[in-house]
Order: C-alpha cells, then structure tokens, then sequence
C-alpha cells in the first residue's frame, strides 16, 4: 500500500515538470494528458466513485496480506500476534486517512462549485449592464427637434434612426425578461421616453389626425408594455407611468395594463378590446370613440373620464369609479354595467337621469 502512494505521489510530481522533459515515452505525460485526466477524476462531483475505487483496492491488498501471512507465519506465536496488530493499526489509519481525503476532496469541490457560480454571476451582472447601456444609447438616437414634433408621421424620412431606437427597445424587453432584477429599471426607462416624446399638448386639442397616426417607437414600447412577463401586484410593486400622454390610435388589444397610470392621458381612437386595466389610474383620460369591447376595469379609477362614443359591449366596470365620468352616446353601454360600478350626479350616459343608482 505504502509502495503505491509513493508512486502516485512520483506520478504526479512527474508531471510538473512536463514541459522541461522529452516525450519519447508512450507513458510520459507531455502534455500531462494522464494528470489532467486523474484530476479531471478527482473534481469529478461523483465522489463515491473514487471512494468506492479505493475501498477495492485497499481490501484486495489487505486479503493479499492476510493470506501472506497466514500461509508465512505459524499461528499462535508472538510474531503472529505483532504483525497482526500492526496491520490492524495501518488498516484503521488507513481507513481514517481515506475518510479525512474524502471529506477534503468534497468540501474543496463544494468551494469550488460556489466560487465558479459567484464568478458566472458577476460575469452575467457585468454583461447585463453592458447591454442595458447599449439599449439606452440606442434609444437615445434622434433625429433632432422635428421628430419630438407630433406633425412627425410614420415612415417619414426624417426618422432615419427609427431602426436604431426600435433595436434598443427590443433589447430592453429581453433584458426585462432575462433578468427581472433589472425589469422595473427597464420599465422606467422606456414608461419615461413615451411620457417625454408623446406628451400632450392642449394646442393638439383641435388637431385632425389620420388613422395609426402614432409614433412606431411609440408603438412599439406600447406593445413591450402590454405583453410583460411581471404585471401590477404580480412582480410589480409600483404603477407604471403613463399620465399625460399622447397615445392616441394607439393598438393596445389584449395589453396587460393592470395598476397602469394614465392620469389625463389621451387614447382617442385608441383599440384596447379585451385589454386588462384593474385598478388602473384613469382619472381625466380622455377614452373617445375608443374600442374598449370585453376590457377589464375592475377597480379603476374613471373619475372624469371621458368615453364619449367608445364602445363598451362587455367592459367589466365592477368596482370602479366612474364618478363625473362622461359616457354620452357610449356604444353597448347598459344598466347593469353602471350598477356594478360607483357614479354620481355628474356621471352622463344616455341611460337615465344622472345620479346614483
């Protein structure tokens, strides 16, 4: 026994020294061939394995002792009595020495498991922030003071860096959903360009504007937005920002909107049918003749909304508060919708006479 670790103890020490010495021996590990697979063996997470291996050998060695000296030394004599002792001494020290490697071997495999994922984790931190700065400088592209204009229509030439800004929100998007710590910074970032290159102005007011007459970037957030992975309440601990906003034609069907802040917003003409908006943050948006079929609004806040012509087939009001809201000429509008929800004196529908019911 003593004679094999001495010799895996040279085997190993040979290969140190590798790249000093020729290679003309078949077993000379050069290139330690040998001693990267033996390590490689080693780091191997099944330990039981070697263990095992160990275990083997070092009791096919002892049955080769004890049978030496059964058959060389006779029975019943001192020397009998001191060889097996001694070899009694060496198989426990043996055996304690294998268990001390063992435990060794694996709390070393468990330091090395958890240094190799701390190292991955700050790689994945450091690659994560490179993208997100990449997306912001792409988001930033612009195209000077006449595409924050709202004259700017799509596929007007002067939006020469459209393509650009529309890579950078993509790639915001993947960032959120790779990597949810990063998801509210994504939301504030792409919540705060739709609120700075679409905010409304009360000169837009009087302004005829043409169907799909929205931004495409605009757009193109909108529907980032509408289709996140965390919603309000459901990974989300704050609303996004949307109040004050110019997303008029905008195509919101389906969007989850839910806990969304769309304070005086403008979605004239805007699609949101079967979009989600419990407990949304409504109060003084302006909803005509938008298509608002089979949304949810359970729990928002319409206060002083106006949904003058919108079409409201199927809108679940429960909960909400559509107290001073203007509903006059609202298509599909019916009693039991204004029941389930909260009104007043100022609430107009075509309905009845205004008050609560």
């Amino acid at each position: 026994a003593v004679f094999v670790a001495v010799l895996g103890v040279l085997f190993y020490l040979s290969c140190s020294g590798a790249h000093e010495r020729p290679s003309w021996k078949p077993w000379h590990p050069q290139s330690c061939a040998m001693k990267r697979s033996f390590l490689i063996f080693l780091d191997s997470p099944n330990w039981l394995v070697p263990v095992l291996l160990g275990g083997i050998i070092f009791l096919v060695v002892a049955v080769l002792i004890w049978l030496a000296i059964k058959r060389y030394i006779k029975p019943d004599t001192p020397e009998r009595k001191k060889v097996t002792l001694l070899f009694q001494a060496l198989g426990g020290t043996a055996f304690l020495l294998g268990v001390y490697f063992t435990w060794q071997q694996l709390v070393n495999s468990r330091e090395d498991l958890k240094n190799s994922r701390d190292m991955l984790i700050t790689t994945q931190q450091g690659q994560i922030t490179e993208r997100f700065t990449r997306a912001i400088e792409q988001l930033g592209k612009d195209d000077g003071e006449g595409s924050r204009e709202r004259g700017v229509r799509a596929g007007d030439n002067s939006q020469k860096n459209l393509a650009i800004r529309l890579g950078g929100i993509y790639a915001l998007e993947r960032i959120a959903r790779d990597y949810k710590p990063d998801h509210p910074a994504v939301m504030e970032v792409l919540t705060a360009f739709v609120r700075q290159n679409s905010a409304w102005a009360e000169e837009q007011e009087s302004e005829k504007l043409v169907q799909r007459d929205i931004r495409p970037d605009i757009q193109a957030i909108l529907t980032v937005i509408g289709r996140r992975d965390l919603t309000y309440k459901k990974g989300e601990s704050q609303r996004l920002n949307l109040s004050g906003a110019d997303i008029r034609w905008a195509i919101l069907n389906k969007a989850k909107l839910d806990g969304v802040d769309l304070t005086s917003a403008h979605l004239d003409n805007t699609q949101l049918k079967d979009a989600e908006l419990r407990e949304a943050i409504l109060t003084d948006a302006h909803f005509t003749d938008a298509i608002l079929e089979g949304a949810q609004l359970q729990g928002a806040d319409l206060r002083g909304a106006v949904l003058q012509k919108a079409k409201v087939a199927g809108v679940n009001f429960s909960g909400a508060n559509l107290s001073g809201a203007d509903l006059s000429n609202a298509e599909g509008l019916t009693q039991k919708q204004l029941d389930s929800a909260k009104t007043d004196e100022a609430t107009l529908t075509n309905l009845r006479t205004p008050g609560k019911p």
